[in-house]
C-alpha cells in the first residue's frame, strides 16, 4: 500500500513561497505539481523532482525556463507513525551549486523542530509545534 506523506513546513516558508510564485503561473503550476509528487511519493521521489543534497537535507526541484526555484526539506514521522516531508527554506537559485548557507539553514531548522518535538513530548506526551499542513 502506498502511504501518503505529509507535507510541514518550518514556520510559514511554504506559504510564503506559494503566495510569491503567484505572480508566475507556470512555476507556480510546477511548484504545485513536484509538491504532489512529494506527497506521493515521499522519500523514493528522485529526479527530476528531487534530489539529495546532504546530511539528510533534500531540495525540491521546480523551475521555469527563467526560474530555478528550490524548497529544501527533511523527512521525519508524525506522532501517530505517519510519514512527513518538512519544508524548511525556499529560494531562488542563481548558481549550478545550491549555496552552503541554504544547507546550512536547513539543518538549522531541522535541529530545531527536533528539539522542540522532544521538550513537547517530555511535556506534553505528543507532537505540536503549530505548522500548517499543505497538499
Amino acid at each position: 500500500m502506498n502511504k501518503h506523506w505529509t507535507i510541514r513546513q518550518y514556520g510559514a516558508v511554504l506559504a510564503d513561497f506559494l503566495e510569491w510564485v503567484r505572480s508566475d503561473a507556470a512555476l507556480e503550476a510546477e511548484t504545485h505539481v513536484y509538491l504532489q509528487k512529494l506527497g506521493e511519493h515521499g522519500n523514493m521521489l528522485r529526479q527530476p523532482y528531487s534530489k539529495p543534497l546532504r546530511d539528510g537535507i533534500f531540495e525540491l526541484l521546480p523551475h521555469t525556463d527563467e526560474i530555478q526555484a528550490r524548497l529544501l526539506y527533511f523527512f521525519g514521522v508524525m506522532k501517530d507513525g505517519s510519514p512527513k516531508a518538512v519544508i524548511t527554506n525556499t529560494f531562488v537559485k542563481k548558481t549550478r551549486k545550491t549555496p552552503d548557507e541554504e544547507i546550512a539553514l536547513a539543518k538549522k531548522r531541522r535541529k530545531e523542530l527536533e528539539d522542540q518535538d522532544k521538550g513537547n513530548r517530555k511535556k506534553r506526551g505528543s507532537y505540536h509545534h503549530g505548522n500548517r499542513t499543505t497538499h
